[in-house]
This record gives C-alpha cells, structure tokens and sequence, in this order.
C-alpha cells in the first residue's frame, strides 16, 4: 500500500539498465534497500526497520523477506 514501493521497484529495473553492479538474485534485496532510503531514517538495517515499523510483517510481499530472514538466522516460523 505504499506508493514509494513500485517506484523502489521502477527505479531499481532503470538502474539495471544503467549497468548497476548488482546480481540478478539480489534484485529484490536492491529493491528493498532503495525503498528503505526513502524512509524517516534512511538505510535503517532490516532488523531495526522491522522494528520501527516501517515494514508490515502481515503484508503479503513481506512473506518471502521474513522466511529467509528466519532461515538465515535459524528463528522457526511462526504459526
């Protein structure tokens, strides 16, 4: 529901077309920390993101983000 997420998303596709250094795997994660710039603290870490709020763990699109932070950090996943 935030509109600055499809311009993170635009913005990060028109950066790929300028050459950005990034790995195609790590799209999503240039997409995330671009929307994070734009916020009231910019380059916040996830995890004081999460914290602050700025990212809606019962939003859909969170899922995948908050699956493989617990899988990186071996948290189980909550019912």
């Amino acid at each position: 529901q935030d509109n600055l997420w499809p311009h993170a998303q635009e913005s990060t596709q028109q950066a790929i077309t300028l050459n950005a250094r990034f790995t195609k795997p790590d799209t999503a994660k240039a997409e995330l920390h671009t929307w994070l710039a734009w916020q009231e603290k910019p380059g916040i870490p996830y995890g004081q993101a999460i914290t602050a709020k700025f990212l809606d763990s019962h939003v859909e699109e969170v899922a995948p983000f908050l699956q493989w932070i617990s899988r990186l950090l071996n948290i189980p996943p909550k019912p």
